[in-house]
């Protein structure tokens, strides 16, 4: 079925990817930098800024750094696990982050 949508545009999986993992790396960014103001969770705020910084030049490289050849030679599957790699993190970064953010806001 995922091969049946990518096969009309091998392109637009990457970018799919790529364009969710920098939203997401986005988003855990701003929630780093208001970890970064409290007090207490500077390491986390660092920590989480610095995995949304990796991930933003991860995925631009990805986009803008590698030749179109390149990626409509890789099968479906080797893309999500490139992709996925760094996607996977983000996403539990980001849980953890809401988590932190929303328990703080509660006290």
């Amino acid at each position: 079925m995922l091969t049946d949508f990518v096969g009309t545009n091998p392109l637009l999986l990457p970018w799919i990817l790529a364009w969710t993992g920098i939203a997401a790396a986005a988003v855990l960014g701003v929630f780093g930098a208001v970890m970064l103001r409290k007090t207490g969770r500077r390491a986390k705020g660092g920590i989480n800024l610095a995995a949304a910084v990796f991930a933003v030049l991860f995925y631009l490289w990805m986009l803008f750094g590698t030749e179109e050849g390149v990626i409509c030679c890789r099968p479906v599957w080797q893309t999500v696990l490139l992709y996925g790699w760094v996607l996977l993190p983000l996403i539990g970064f980001l849980w953890d982050s809401i988590r932190i953010l929303l328990m703080d806001r509660k006290k």
